[in-house]
């Protein structure tokens, strides 16, 4: 397929995604709801263009709603406090359809099985782990997955630390990620997924991603996205190629740092020791590094906080690290 080709079918399948979402906006229809999921299940294109297609609507809406008027009314729930416009016609999202195809029915029967396989790596040591249906999931530091496949759906379930997915496409077989209370509907995508303290931290570098707490859809997420979930929220945002590179360098083995404090950037290196570095003073948490440092070589890291910031290391004989101000002059 020539460029033009391509160029002509990426355009024709983009308008389909917006006729589809004018259509789900104007007249609320299960008819039209299914059409529209079936249309998505075809092909990981049919999803992004439709996540495209319903960040376009959003944005046209906050837009139009910038000067309340009309029936446009304040929604004090919104995370960000703007003004959303109310049509005559409610709308119905289209995040509503894909929530459908992204529960599936399957929210209540996700209970661990005996048959499903678990893998799991150790602390500072990354695995990679092939699927029967072709599909790769790579582990980081600390990571515990459980893999269940029927004959209608893959389910995986992330239950601690980081996992970056590259899922074949299979429409009779939809695959599903669990993490925590959501669940991640994809289609032909590659994308990473980590569990923080507070929240679950989701990054989209290929395809799109619905993101469900079970029962309702939350957000659809596309390539260059990310999506922090937390509470039955998700919250998203554009990343740009530096961030998703920065946040899947853990696959070459690396901890890319870029203007980080020095407390964010030793929390990383900590999840690869199983002795922690520890900063003797509160005063040297803001403290700001940048680097490319490799996931098992804190020594590198170490050096380098020395020579550029007012720091001096103190090794212990249970091999944690301590981090103290230089005694000033």
């Amino acid at each position: 397929m020539n460029d033009t080709t391509a160029q002509s079918k990426r355009s024709e399948i983009d308008a389909d995604a917006a006729r589809l979402v004018a259509s789900l906006s104007s007249t609320p229809d299960p008819a039209r709801e299914r059409i529209a999921m079936d249309w998505a299940g075809r092909s990981p294109l049919h999803a992004i263009a439709l996540a495209r297609a319903e960040s376009a609507w959003e944005t046209a809406g906050r837009l139009r709603a910038a000067a309340p008027q009309g029936d446009a009314v304040r929604e004090s729930s919104h995370p960000t406090g703007h003004w959303i416009a109310r049509p005559t016609h409610r709308r119905t999202l289209l995040a509503g359809l894909l929530a459908a195809s992204a529960v599936g029915g399957i929210a209540t029967t996700l209970a661990l099985g005996s048959r499903d396989e678990r893998y799991t790596t150790d602390i500072g040591t990354r695995r990679s782990v092939s699927l029967t249906d072709g599909s790769r999931i790579d582990l980081n530091t600390g990571s515990v997955i459980a893999v269940a496949f029927e004959a209608s759906r893959r389910v995986v379930r992330l239950l601690q630390g980081e996992a970056m997915f590259d899922v074949a496409h299979d429409a009779e077989r939809p695959f599903y990620v669990q993490v925590g209370g959501s669940l991640l509907r994809v289609l032909g995508t590659a994308f990473n997924v980590r569990i923080r303290a507070e929240l679950v931290e989701l990054t989209v570098s290929r395809g799109a991603v619905g993101v469900s707490d079970g029962a309702k859809m939350l957000r659809t997420v596309a390539a260059g996205y990310g999506a922090a979930i937390r509470g039955g929220v998700a919250e998203t945002n554009h990343l740009g190629d530096a961030v998703v590179r920065q946040r899947t360098a853990w696959q070459e083995g690396v901890i890319e740092l870029d203007g980080d404090t020095l407390e964010q950037a030793v929390a990383e290196f900590n999840r690869y020791r199983r002795a922690p570095i520890v900063l003797g003073d509160n005063r040297l948490a803001a403290l700001r590094i940048g680097g490319r440092f490799g996931t098992s070589d804190s020594a590198q890291f170490i050096a380098a906080v020395q020579q550029i910031l007012p720091v001096r290391m103190v090794a212990n004989v249970d091999g944690s690290i301590l981090l103290t101000p230089l005694p000033t002059q």
